[in-house]
């Protein structure tokens, strides 16, 4: 499965010429059972390729994720409350995968994707729902706020394979969609946050993951979902792409039982 944009090469040798280098992918902090408690692991059923991949429990019934992630799979599960992979609290079959009508792999668009679990999650305080952004923050771009990522992925060079046992968060600036189109010109779209990546990032492994931000009442919105990141590594300081959820609520409302706040 490919997951990042190829990059033309003139891109490739200006990233080698003024790229900063992350020691740590992540760069985070390994996480509690109650820090992230929407926070989803997809399991990829493939007989001879079996996948990894994040996203966030967004209804008792419906997991939000990178259409990437769960294109033309044969089956999936879900393991939620699983701060500790090996310890999950739930582990639910998928039923039903609603993929973005208009997702471009090649060109990175509209990468977005529902999971309908065959039976409803239980929640608690290790399994809660992810709040999306209101109708009224539609037009919000969130730049300048610090937000915070998650995932199972890559934790450094030369790190475990994925995923790795604990879920892992790092803390990354939003930046503006200028700033990002000028590191990956023809990809970054409206429909597109991005994050700079000095302080760590998400990698292979934590596609599909939620990015959010704390709200001016202090609750987390998500605000993103993790589509990818420079496609010669994590390593190199390039920004974080996402999914920007504020192009997709009427779509996540169409096709699931979420209900949109209005403010």
């Amino acid at each position: 499965m490919k997951y990042l944009p190829k990059i033309v090469i003139l891109l490739v040798l200006a990233a080698f010429a003024d790229a900063k280098i992350v020691p740590y992918i992540m760069d985070g902090q390994a996480m509690g059972p109650k820090d992230i408690p929407f926070a989803a692991g997809i399991m990829i059923h493939r007989p001879q390729n079996p996948g990894w991949c994040g996203g966030s429990l967004v209804s008792r019934n419906y997991v939000l994720t990178s259409a990437k992630c769960v294109t033309n799979i044969p089956s999936a599960s879900v393991l939620l409350g699983a701060s500790d992979v090996n310890r999950a609290n739930q582990t639910i079959s998928v039923s039903n995968i609603i993929i973005h009508p208009f997702f471009d792999a090649s060109g990175e668009k509209n990468d977005i994707a529902l999971l309908q679990l065959s039976v409803s999650a239980n929640l608690s305080d290790v399994v809660g729902l992810a709040r999306l952004p209101s109708k009224a923050q539609k037009k919000e771009k969130f730049s300048g706020m610090t937000a915070t990522a998650f995932g199972w992925g890559k934790g450094g060079k030369g790190k475990a394979s994925v995923p790795v046992e604990k879920l892992h968060a790092v803390n990354e600036t939003v930046m503006t969609n200028f700033g990002c189109l000028k590191k990956y010109p023809a990809y970054i779209t409206d429909s597109n946050v991005c994050t700079e990546s000095g302080n760590g990032t998400p990698c292979t492994g934590d596609e599909g993951g939620a990015l959010y931000v704390i709200d001016e009442d202090n609750y987390p919105t998500q605000i993103g979902i993790f589509a990818y990141q420079f496609s010669m590594g994590c390593n190199w300081g390039w920004p974080a792409v996402y999914t920007r959820l504020t192009s997709y609520l009427d779509w996540i409302k169409d096709n699931s039982d979420v209900v949109i706040r209005e403010k």
